[in-house]
């Protein structure tokens, strides 16, 4: 048996090379480094006051979004700077309907549009949106199943929606 040849060739040096100087120059960088003001993002994302949730699906993204911005929901809005307006909106409709005009599996989609703006002038600084959709089973004749089925997709589509308006707040935060 030969072992193998660990040797590195010119190719493969190069291929590294060029890899490494192509991303120095492409502008990511971590949340817990400097922001481009020279506060720490992290620092930023604890001074975000989150409004209070209308329904139990912005109650979920709510607080996910606390707890991704290291937040407890008492954080006094004494202490906050910003102010991150969530505006969340759940459809169902249905996937898969059979011969009989039943519905065996549906889809929940939903979409979050949120606002950060200053306290002190409560003009906008920054929007986005986010969206996702999670498919779920609905039992025929099964009136509780279907209900806890629709809960878990709110619940997966929420955190979900929660990851992706913590990271575009990060990236503002960080950019800014």
């Amino acid at each position: 048996m030969s072992s193998p040849d660990y040797r590195l060739s010119r190719r493969g040096v190069l291929i590294g090379l060029g890899t490494t100087l192509s991303l120095t120059g492409c502008g990511l960088s971590p949340v817990h480094a400097p922001s481009a003001s020279g506060g720490r993002v992290v620092d930023e994302l604890q001074q975000v006051y989150v409004k209070t949730p209308e329904n139990r699906v912005e109650q979920t993204v709510y607080n996910e979004v606390l707890f991704a911005f290291g937040q407890n929901p008492a954080t006094s809005l004494t202490a906050a700077n910003y102010r991150l307006d969530l505006v969340s909106n759940a459809s169902v409709t249905d996937s898969i309907v059979s011969r009989t005009g039943d519905t065996e599996a549906r889809t929940l989609n939903l979409s979050t549009s949120f606002f950060i703006r200053g306290l002190e002038d409560d003009l906008p600084l920054f929007r986005g949106s986010a969206i996702a959709s999670s498919p779920y089973d609905s039992p025929l004749d099964q009136q509780f199943a279907d209900q806890r089925a629709q809960i878990d997709a709110e619940n997966r589509a929420a955190r979900e929606v929660a990851r992706q308006v913590v990271a575009q707040v990060s990236g503002y935060f960080s950019s800014s």
